[in-house]
C-alpha cells in the first residue's frame, strides 16, 4: 500500500511537470494581413484541425471559447492551458483571420491546430508468475490511449522491479521491447522474475548496550532452514523489524535511538546477509514530575498512578499507560471527561525528561436512563443482566463501563455491543445508550449411523440458548418463523435418538436467573431403551439442581439425581 501511495504521487507530479512544459508549446499565430488585429472581435467559426485519435468530444468540453463572444486572450490562454493538462498533445496553436463572409471586418475565425502525441495501442505483461498482470497495471499507471511518454515508461519499469524487489526477487529483470513500441505502439513489458532471495543470517552493528540476541529477538523474519522454513526475504517484513527494534530501544529511554538495515545478496543472487545498523545514542531518564489541575487528589496519589518516576529510564509506552491509569482512578469517582495530558519537557541538550502532569477534572456525573437497542428477539431483562455499574442515579464509573463492554462482547446472546453516553461534558446526569446485535443462539443438528452393536440408529438434536419457557406461540406462523419461545436467556436442550435396537430421548431446561434472582434451577429428564438377546433394558431418569450466584466468579450449587 506505501509503495503504491507513493507511486500516486510521483505520477501525480510528473503528469503536472508535463503539462507544465506542454504549456509552453501552446502559442496563437494570425493571419498573413498584419494589419488585421483579431483581438475582441466576434468569433463567427472555431475550427479544429489535427485531431486523429484523440476524442473530438474530449477536446470541445475544454474549450470555453464559443461562437458569437469577443476574442479575448484570457480566454484563448485558458484553452491552451486545460488542453494541455490531457497530455495528448506535442503542440496546440490558435490561427485567427478575418471572416470575409461576415461585412465589416468585426468578425473572426478561430482555427485551433493540433499536433497530437503518439499514444500507445496496448499495453501487455509477460514473464510474470509471481505478481499478475493487474498488480503490475497498478504501478505502471500507463494505460492504451496514453501518449507514448519516454520518462513515463522508464519510470513504470523502475517501479516494477522495486514491487519485485518488496516481495524478495531481487534478481528480477524488466525491459521494454523497444522495436514493438516503435513499429506498432504496444508497450510490452518483459519480465524475467529470477529467483527469490533467502534470508541465510541477520547481524547487527553499531550497538553497544545491549547485546546482539536481545535486538535480534525483535526481529519476526525468518532464516531460511531447509526443508523446515522458507526464510524469504520480505522487504516490508524488514522494515517492521526496523520499527520494532528502534521502539525497543525507545521504551528504554533510548529517545535518540536510530536504526537502519543493509542487505547483502550472494553472487548466484540465491541468498543474503541482512545487517542491522543501530545507533542508540543517550538513555534519556525522568527529571520532575509536576502535577497541575488536581483537586480532588494529591500531588502524590497522581504521582503514584505514574508509571515513570524520578530517575527511571524514561519509556514512551508507559507514558500512554499512565495516563490510562490516571483517567481510571478519576472515572472509579464518576469523573468520565477528565481529561490528563502529559507533556515532556527536555532541559537543554541534557538526557534528562520532565514530566507535565495536566489534569482537567471536569465534574461529577450520573447514570440517566438506560436505553436498550438492537435485541429484538432478546427480552430487555436479559440484556441489563449484563450491565454493570449503570444502575440510575449512581455516579458513572469507568471500569465497569469496560467491564460491560466485555460481558457483551462475551456473551452467548450478542456478537457485539456498542455504549454511548449521550448528551454533553458537563451534564450532571446523562443516559446511555446501549446497541447490541443478537447472535443466533438456535441449533437444529440431524444424523443417522449403524452400528454392528446396536443397529440403526437415528440423531436429532435441537439447542436454543436463549430460550423462553413462557413465551408461547399465538399462532402456528410464530412458531414456524423461530419468534416463539425466545429471549428468555434460558437453555433448552432436546436430543432424539431413535434406532430399531436402540433408542435414548432427553430433555434439559435451565435457567440462570429463576425468577429474575441470584439463584439458578436446571432440570432434565431422560429416557433409554435397548432391545438385547436375552432380555430388554430400559432406564427412566430425571435431575434437579438449585445454586446461587455470589457475584461474577463464584456460585454454588446442589443437584440431585
Amino acid at each position: 500500500m506505501t509503495l503504491r501511495r507513493g507511486v500516486s504521487w510521483v505520477w501525480m507530479v510528473w503528469w503536472t511537470l508535463l503539462a507544465a512544459g506542454a504549456l509552453c508549446a501552446g502559442g496563437e499565430a494570425w493571419g498573413q494581413d498584419q494589419d488585421f488585429d483579431p483581438e475582441g472581435k466576434i468569433v463567427s467559426k472555431i475550427e479544429l484541425v489535427g485531431l486523429e485519435t484523440v476524442n473530438r468530444q474530449l477536446v470541445e468540453n475544454q474549450i470555453r471559447m464559443r461562437v458569437g463572444d469577443p476574442n479575448l486572450a484570457e480566454v484563448r490562454r485558458g484553452d491552451v492551458r486545460r488542453l494541455n493538462f490531457l497530455v495528448r498533445f506535442k503542440s496546440i496553436v490558435i490561427d485567427a483571420r478575418e471572416d470575409t463572409d461576415r461585412p465589416g471586418g468585426n468578425h473572426v475565425i478561430l482555427t485551433y491546430r493540433f499536433v497530437e502525441q503518439p499514444a500507445l495501442a496496448d499495453v501487455q505483461f509477460v514473464g510474470n508468475r509471481e505478481l499478475t498482470d493487474q498488480e503490475l497495471a497498478g504501478v505502471l499507471i500507463l494505460r492504451p490511449g496514453d501518449p507514448v511518454e519516454e520518462f513515463a515508461i522508464d519510470r513504470g519499469v523502475q517501479q516494477i522491479k522495486r514491487l519485485y524487489q518488496q516481495e524478495g526477487y531481487f534478481a528480477v529483470s524488466v525491459r521494454v521491447d523497444e522495436e514493438l513500441l516503435e513499429t506498432e505502439r504496444v508497450l510490452l513489458v518483459r519480465i524475467v522474475e529470477g529467483p527469490r532471495v533467502r534470508v541465510k543470517a541477520f547481524q547487527v552493528e553499531g550497538n553497544t548496550v545491549f547485546p546482539d540476541r536481545l535486538l535480534l529477538s525483535q526481529v519476526r523474519s525468518n532464516t531460511y532452514i531447509w526443508l523446515l522454513r522458507k526464510g524469504d526475504l520480505n522487504l516490508n517484513q524488514l522494515e517492521q523489524d526496523v520499527a520494532r527494534i528502534r521502539d525497543f530501544l525507545r521504551e528504554r529511554g533510548y529517545l535518540d535511538g536510530q536504526v537502519g538495515r543493509e542487505i547483502q545478496v550472494s553472487p548466484d543472487g540465491l541468498d543474503a546477509v541482512v545487517r542491522f545498523i543501530v545507533d542508540e545514542g543517550r538513555q534519556y531518564r525522568v527529571g520532575n514530575v509536576t502535577v497541575r489541575g488536581n483537586q480532588q487528589f494529591t500531588d502524590e496519589q497522581v504521582r503514584l498512578q505514574m508509571e515513570l518516576s524520578p530517575g527511571a529510564a524514561f519509556n514512551v509506552r508507559a507514558v500512554e499507560r499512565s495516563r490510562r491509569k490516571l483517567r481510571l482512578m478519576y472515572g472509579d469517582l464518576g469523573y468520565i471527561d477528565t481529561t490528563v495530558q502529559i507533556d515532556r519537557l527536555f532541559d537543554g541538550d541534557k538526557p534528562v525528561v520532565d514530566l507535565l502532569v495536566t489534569v482537567d477534572e471536569g465534574e461529577v456525573t450520573r447514570v440517566g436512563k438506560v436505553i436498550p437497542r438492537g435485541n429484538e428477539l432478546t427480552q430487555t431483562r436479559v440484556l441489563l443482566r449484563e450491565l454493570r455499574g449503570l444502575e440510575p442515579g449512581r455516579p458513572f464509573n469507568l471500569r465497569e463501563l469496560d467491564r460491560t463492554r466485555r460481558r457483551i462482547a462475551n456473551s452467548q446472546y450478542f456478537q457485539e455491543g456498542v455504549i454511548t453516553i449521550l448528551g454533553q461534558p458537563g451534564d450532571e446526569v446523562r443516559d446511555v445508550l446501549v446497541e447490541v446485535k443478537e447472535k443466533n443462539t438456535g441449533r437444529i443438528g440431524l444424523g443417522v449411523g449403524i452400528s454392528s452393536d446396536v443397529g440403526l440408529i437415528g440423531e436429532i438434536s435441537v439447542t436454543q440458548r436463549n430460550f423462553d419457557i413462557l413465551d408461547t406461540p399465538e399462532t402456528l406462523e410464530e412458531f414456524f418463523s423461530n419468534r416463539a419461545f425466545r429471549g428468555g436467556g434460558q437453555l433448552f436442550e432436546l436430543a432424539l435418538q431413535p434406532g430399531d435396537e436402540f433408542n435414548r430421548y432427553s430433555v434439559r431446561w435451565r435457567d440462570p436467573f429463576f425468577m429474575e434472582s441470584d439463584y439458578f434451577l436446571d432440570v432434565g429428564f431422560s429416557f433409554f431403551n435397548r432391545e438385547r438377546e436375552d432380555f430388554d433394558e430400559g432406564r427412566i431418569s430425571g435431575r434437579v439442581g438449585v445454586g446461587r450466584r455470589f457475584g461474577d466468579i463464584w456460585s454454588a450449587s446442589l443437584s440431585t439425581r
